[in-house]
């Protein structure tokens, strides 16, 4: 199985969930399956979009997703997030949430870096987790991300639950399989967002070794693929674009600056 074929379009996403959950047959199988960790209580009755993010901030894919794909949309929109994870300066999207980089346009393919603006302290922070992480000028980073957002997406509030504990439980549902359980919510109760990379070894093992097996055992248990939709266009996914900032952002606050 390669990358691509992990994915469903939307619209054949959102007709394939509609029909999986009038499988009465099926909600039981799965149910059964993973009745030793039930998903989180919100998933119990309604499905969402879900999109999963260390924490939610308005970065071009946050936006895009917001402005292009949410339009789209047949069901309510939920936003996991979680800020006990480690911050790693090493990982693309956390340390973004640190060293914010804002472009002149909101266009993938043709954008310049307009300004670069470190608003923690890497070195006393790393492996803290996210949520004991304090900005430069004294405040929570997950405060910090939540005002952006809400400041720059001003008439659409999102929904945001805090998953950290359901998830690390899920990753040890399974000796074999660490992403089982969580990739198994999105077999009958949700679509996932999501872009799966291979732009690097750290992401290319994350792909080949723990999602695409994943899959491949739920498609064993079930007949069936969790629903995963791209969250930006596969063809240029791998782009560091899509953890930086639209420059309108960078207006909503006056972080202190650090020498690059």
């Amino acid at each position: 199985m390669e990358k691509h074929d992990l994915y469903f379009t939307l619209d054949k996403a959102l007709r394939e969930l509609e029909h999986r959950r009038s499988d009465k047959s099926l909600l039981n199988a799965v149910s059964s399956y993973f009745r030793t960790l039930p998903s989180p209580e919100i998933l119990q009755n309604v499905p969402y979009a879900v999109v999963s993010r260390a924490l939610l901030s308005p970065t071009h894919e946050i936006n895009h997703f917001v402005k292009k794909v949410v339009p789209q949309l047949s069901i309510p929109t939920l936003f996991f997030q979680g800020p006990e994870d480690k911050f790693v300066g090493l990982n693309p999207e956390k340390r973004c949430l640190g060293k914010m980089i804002f472009s002149d346009t909101d266009d993938p393919l043709h954008f310049s870096i307009i300004e670069k603006r470190i608003i923690v302290d890497f070195k006393n922070n790393e492996g803290k987790q996210i949520k004991e992480v304090m900005t430069l000028e004294g405040e929570h980073l997950t405060s910090f991300h939540k005002k952006l957002y809400e400041g720059y997406f001003s008439s659409n509030k999102p929904l945001v639950v805090d998953y950290s504990g359901w998830f690390f439980s899920a990753e040890k549902f399974s000796d074999k399989h660490s992403y089982l359980r969580y990739l198994g919510l999105f077999v009958t109760e949700g679509i996932l967002f999501e872009n799966f990379l291979d732009s690097d070894e750290e992401q290319k093992n994350f792909t080949y070794n723990k999602a695409i097996p994943a899959v491949q055992e739920l498609e064993r248990l079930f007949g069936l693929r969790p629903l995963i939709v791209p969250m930006i266009p596969e063809e240029n996914d791998s782009s560091p674009f899509w953890n930086y900032y639209p420059k309108g952002v960078r207006e909503l606050f006056s972080p202190m600056n650090r020498p690059q």
